[in-house]
């Protein structure tokens, strides 16, 4: 019965089914409380109650005769797990998502019990306390690991070899200390941004972990140069933005490589965007603003036919803006140019980018009249839609670009596709505002 637009409260009589294994009310509308009659469900196996509106408590009681239970759903929910720290569970469980459940703010002792757990979701549980030695040492068997978006504090080791994890999503938590090493053959998704990791990313990192498909350092305290290991990532979309990382950009990269997003914005690196960037043969997404890069806007740009996504602002490029960026980069869609030297006219045929939301060529020293073809930007007289995507090729890179509205930074992601903008402001230019502006929408 999931995804069947049920609604309502969960009825008593629930409990009369003693013989059900499995019950799947994922994906509903249905309220209040858990009832108690639950807990007469002797033989289930898997209770699946994820992303519905139940509320309430849930305490040891109802889950005191689930001896065969091994999969358990309850996230995305607004459940209080009323779990005392010395309880021991009647059950081995395979699989447990709690994540957006009320559990802390002690962590859960009670998992020191389910050392058969392969996915494992604790995200935005409230849990404010570090984390036991015993919890990293405890589970062989885990593939997929989110305590995402807690409070959870202190250092995380080394993780050991015979650890298998294929996710691993610790974002969003108050962690300090050196990066951990994550030497892993297998992992896929590793996500430590968001908290307060200090000293240089390992000079291996990308070597470490072949089969990455997404990495985000983001928003940490990390320093030194950018590892040139990460040029051996096959499979990635990667971001190292909001950090304290300096030196210049790895020259290193080759079209082997299935990068799609590369984020380096808010760093202090110096030096020239390189020229092997662009033999990337999928990168959608380029963001390389608020560093301390110089020198004209190179020609090897010219090659990032697919980028979706430029963004240089907040930087010290100098000359004109190029015109083979109307000429080769067709398929953007935000072209983000603010804060820098740029001198000379605006390109009028910059509008023949037609899929382009957002133009942003505030605060250089651009000079002449608003073209009057500016009228013509196609993607600037639809209303912008949700159901609209800014990279073709999916990745759990949330797309993201800081727009300035009336003096007031605004950093957009979820609502990226519902926005359109046109920065040419603090700019040398003269004459009139063209009519045709008043096509866009």
């Amino acid at each position: 019965m999931r995804n069947t637009q049920l609604g309502g409260y969960l009825p008593d009589w629930l409990g009369d089914f003693r013989k059900l294994k499995y019950l799947d009310l994922s994906g509903n509308s249905i309220s209040g409380p858990t009832p108690a009659s639950l807990g007469r469900l002797i033989e289930l196996v898997g209770l699946y109650l994820r992303q519905n509106f139940l509320k309430g408590v849930m305490s040891e009681e109802q889950f005191a005769n689930f001896t065969k239970l091994k999969y358990l759903d309850l996230s995305q929910n607004q459940l209080i797990l009323n779990l005392t720290s010395d309880w021991i569970p009647c059950f081995h469980l395979s699989e447990l998502y709690i994540g957006s459940c009320k559990l802390g703010p002690r962590f859960p002792v009670w998992l020191r019990m389910q050392k058969n757990i392969t996915y494992l979701d604790m995200s935005s549980t409230g849990i404010s306390d570090t984390i036991p030695d015993w919890f990293w040492w405890s589970f062989f068997q885990i593939s997929d690991l989110d305590i995402s978006s807690n409070g959870i504090t202190g250092s995380v080791p080394n993780l050991p070899d015979f650890i298998n994890l294929y996710y691993f999503n610790l974002s969003c938590n108050h962690f300090e200390g050196p990066l951990p090493n994550f030497n892993s053959s297998i992992l896929s998704l590793l996500d430590p941004s968001n908290n307060s990791f200090s000293g240089a990313v390992h000079l291996d990192i990308g070597k470490s972990m072949p089969n990455l498909e997404y990495l985000s350092l983001s928003t940490n305290n990390l320093s030194g140069e950018i590892p040139l290991s990460l040029c051996h990532l096959r499979y990635s979309a990667f971001d190292l933005s909001k950090n304290l990382l300096s030196g210049e950009l790895p020259d290193c990269w080759n079209h082997s490589s299935l990068i799609i997003v590369m984020d380096f914005s808010s760093n202090s690196l110096s030096g020239s965007i390189p020229p092997s960037i662009c033999s990337l043969p999928f990168l959608e997404s380029l963001h390389l603003s608020n560093n301390n890069l110089s020198g004209e806007l190179p020609l090897s740009l010219k090659s990032c036919a697919r980028l979706n996504t430029l963004d240089l602002g907040q930087n010290g490029f100098i000359g004109t803006i190029p015109t083979w960026i109307e000429e080769s980069l067709l398929s953007l869609k935000i072209l983000r140019l603010r804060s820098n030297k740029l001198v000379g006219n605006i390109p009028p045929n910059l509008s023949r980018l037609r899929a382009l939301q957002i133009l942003d060529l505030a605060s250089n020293n651009l000079s002449g009249t608003i073209p009057f073809s500016f009228g013509n930007f196609t993607a600037m007289k639809l209303s912008g839609e949700m159901n609209r995507t800014i990279l073709k090729n999916y990745t759990h890179y949330n797309e993201n670009v800081q727009v300035t509205i009336k003096r007031i930074y605004i950093e957009y992601a979820i609502l990226l596709p519902l926005v359109i903008v046109m920065d040419l402001s603090n700019n040398n230019l003269s004459g009139m505002i063209p009519e045709e502006l008043t096509r866009l929408f």
